[in-house]
């Protein structure tokens, strides 16, 4: 089993603790609360003070930052005898509102900070080497360190194993990993990532049919793939999708999944009552029956300390769940409890481990086992056979449901199910507040929902599998576009079966936009064997017609697309010869098309000699005329002062730095004295990874497993500082440095 650290317990390290007071001093302290769902920001909690540990802790605790969802900043600029605000957020706004027209009286220092926003992490790290050479060429004393975040999944297949990924953990397996694309014989396989890119943008939400209330988010420029009323599969940029285009999603018509785990070594830590530890590892066989009990458990099922609990109002699941366990020997009891429920519970360690192993514990962060993508279709069934039992619901006549907080359980199951062929939707919902069995009210959440056409359920459940009739509705998902057969029975004019009064079997094809797979593949089957019209013309549209009816192509269809105002973080990959991947919550296929970037902040002491004012309002006007500006430097040295604040001067220095050095990826935002950066050493709550200064070997050899929480507190954060380079010069020598790169620039003369 893996063993890793929760963001409480990485907090719980007293030396990561100093080196965030370090940072701290005389600067703000700065919460931002990210949504786990939707990744984007909402109303920071801003202008904080933590002088000593007990202090930050004391916010911690105040603000609920180590159990929800929350990044960590200081400013840039330090402030000098700057006030304490209260907790009560009546006084606390009040005092922020009148802290907003003073806080200038109060700026002591500002440090330049430096950041790459990349369209390509390798570019990003050659920009930053480069902008370290012109700093260690001119002395000048300044820390780097590595930041990101990103959560959109991709399949990636490793050797035989497959597993379902954030998009922007990729950059771990350029080179030797494969991901799922779509051939140019329009059949599923796997290529290898060759590449990953990263950079900011505004997003664009494409909701679908099979998503519903879940969209696909790309950017303007990022194409997705659509079929046309040809048959050709076209791309198409963000900006110029609209309602009404099909996508292209997933039917495996190949073997993508197959039969490689029959048991597997398993690991786990025991203690017996005797109390010896240590570590054991036993074979565990993968049998349809376990499959089955897995999927219950992910349904309703709990972990203890020791124990396995499944309780369900259908007594007769619940003695299934506990005779696994009886026929292996393990010891289970059964307890009722409000009246209608039955409970049992397992004693046993390593079952307990391995369901954990398997399928995680806390309803909102269960996940599917890990091997399900190499176990054969049967042992599938069987586990979705035990997640409906347990977690299924009819919601109509035609579609059996499943609802999760659990997003992960919902994605996964979607690829799975896409995977073995089966068409799926899926949905979300914020559930209202409602008791639980004991009276206890139960906050309002977001569930997340998976739906499967009874029409599918032939193998995968047979008791609710119901005959297709005229009035069921088509899975749009195994459905294709009518137009192209309207342009072959122009071509071809099909006689009337039957004669006068026969039937047209083109009725359908005439009234309605979209039909099922196999009524189009019986179809087309039909006209080849009647037609006699064999034109060049006829024969091209029967032929586009078989690419996609024998592929492994199938289409949703958009049904709303709305625009993001802000930028957000946006990852893709590169992929081998087919330059194009599946992805999202729900499987569609997507070309190679935030933030991730290496940061580096030079202490204002380099430049404080300079004596500018850190900021002034006058000066900020000639932002809006910031290119005609560039036009008159250089200018002499002693009128520096005239002419620059230090927010205008670091503004200057991001754009000569980009334009004389060809650094593409260095972002020239326009600087603002109240900017804030990423706390060095903090927990990124969007990648899960940490923002790590980095030495010089660091960052030449970079990788993501550097910042991976257990692996920065295994090499020791003790004394380990920020990390800043061309500390063995005196003060003199960095100033006088600085003054010959303004000169460098153009600047100064």
């Amino acid at each position: 089993m893996n063993i890793n650290i929760t963001r409480k317990g990485f907090y719980a390290n007293v030396s990561l603790m100093y080196e965030l007071i370090h940072q701290c001093k005389d600067r703000e302290v700065f919460f931002l609360p990210i949504d786990p769902v939707t990744k984007k920001a909402s109303r920071p909690i801003r202008w904080l003070m933590a002088q000593y540990i007990g202090m930050l802790k004391r916010h911690f605790e105040q603000y609920g930052f180590l159990d929800k969802n929350m990044n960590i900043y200081h400013s840039l600029a330090t402030y000098q005898n700057r006030p304490m605000f209260s907790y009560s957020w009546l006084h606390k706004s009040q005092e922020q509102e009148l802290w907003k027209e003073h806080y200038r009286e109060y700026l002591e220092k500002l440090d330049l900070f430096l950041e790459t926003d990349s369209t390509d992490i390798m570019q990003a790290k050659e920009d930053i080497l480069q902008l370290k050479n012109v700093l260690d060429k001119f002395k000048i004393r300044y820390s780097q360190k590595f930041s990101l975040a990103g959560d959109t999944p991709i399949l990636i297949k490793i050797n035989d194993e497959i597993k379902l990924i954030e998009i922007e953990k990729a950059i771990n397996y350029v080179n030797f990993a494969d991901v799922l694309t779509l051939e140019k014989n329009n059949t599923i396989c796997w290529r290898k990532i060759t590449n990953f890119i990263s950079h900011q943008d505004k997003l664009i939400n494409v909701f679908h049919r099979q998503g519903g209330k879940i969209p696909i988010q790309c950017t303007a420029d990022h194409s997705a793939f659509v079929l046309n009323e040809n048959y050709d599969i076209i791309e198409k940029k963000g900006s110029e999708l609209r309602e009404g285009d099909f996508l292209v999603t997933i039917n495996n018509t190949h073997n993508i999944i197959k039969d490689n785990t029959q048991e597997i070594n398993f690991n786990f830590l025991y203690n017996n009552r005797k109390n010896n530890k240590g570590l054991k590892s036993e074979k565990i066989l993968i049998t349809n029956e376990l499959m089955w009990c897995l999927g219950a458990y992910l349904g309703d099922g709990s972990l203890s300390d020791r124990q396995i609990q499944l309780g369900k109002s259908n007594f007769e699941l619940v003695r299934r769940f506990g005779n696994f366990f009886g026929k292996q020997g393990y010891r289970f009891d059964y307890r009722k409890n409000y009246k209608t429920l039955l409970y049992v519970s397992i004693s046993s360690k390593k079952w307990r481990d391995f369901f954990d192993y398997s399928c995680g514990h806390l309803a909102e962060h269960k996940h599917l086992p890990p091997y399900i993508w190499q176990v054969s279709k049967d042992k599938i069934y069987s586990f979705v056979q035990g997640y409906i039992d347990t977690d299924g619901q009819k919601t109509d006549e035609h579609f059996v449901s499943i609802k999760s907080k659990s997003k992960t359980i919902i994605m996964e199951l979607c690829w799975l199910l896409k995977l073995i062929g089966i068409s799926c939707r899926i949905n979300k919902e914020v559930t209202k507040s409602h008791p639980n069995p004991k009276g206890q009210k139960i906050k309002g959440f977001t569930a997340y929902m998976i739906s499967i056409n009874r029409e599918e359920m032939e193998q995968i459940y047979p008791k609710y599998f119901k005959v297709r009739n005229k009035f069921s509705p088509e899975a749009i998902d195994n459905c294709l576009p009518t137009n192209i057969f309207r342009k072959l029975l122009k071509q071809i004019k099909p006689k009337i079966i039957g004669g006068a009064k026969g039937k047209r079997p083109d009725g359908l094809i005439r009234t309605k936009d979209t039909l099922s797979h196999d009524f189009l593949a019986k179809y087309l089957d039909w006209i080849e064997k009647t037609n006699k019209n064999n034109t060049v013309e006829v024969a091209d549209i029967i032929k586009r017609i078989k690419n996609v009816i024998n592929s492994d192509i199938r289409i949703t269809k958009i049904t709303k697309i709305t625009y993001d105002a802000l930028f957000s973080p946006v990852y893709d990959i590169s992929v081998e010869e087919t330059e194009r991947f599946y992805t999202g919550k729900y499987p569609l296929l997507f070309q190679n098309s935030g933030s991730k970037g290496f940061h580096v902040i030079i202490p204002f002491e380099n430049m404080e000699h300079l004596g500018l004012e850190i900021y002034e309002a006058k000066k900020e006007r000639l932002w809006v005329k910031f290119e005609e500006f560039l036009q008159t430097l250089p200018i002499k040295f002693a009128d520096l002062r005239k002419h620059f604040d230090y927010v205008l001067l670091y503004k200057t220095i991001n754009m000569k730095l980009k334009g004389i050095y060809a650094l593409e990826t260095l972002d020239t935002s326009i600087s603002d004295v109240l900017r804030v950066c990423k706390m060095a050493y903090s927990w990124d709550v969007k990648s899960n990874r940490i923002a790590l200064p980095l030495n010089n070997e660091q960052l030449l050899n970079f990788n993501l497993d550097m910042v991976e929480p257990i692996n920065v507190l295994k090499a020791g954060v003790h004394k380990r500082g920020l990390m800043y380079q061309n500390e063995q010069y005196d003060l003199k020598t960095r100033q006088d440095g600085f003054n010959e790169l303004l000169m460098e620039l153009g600047i100064v003369k």
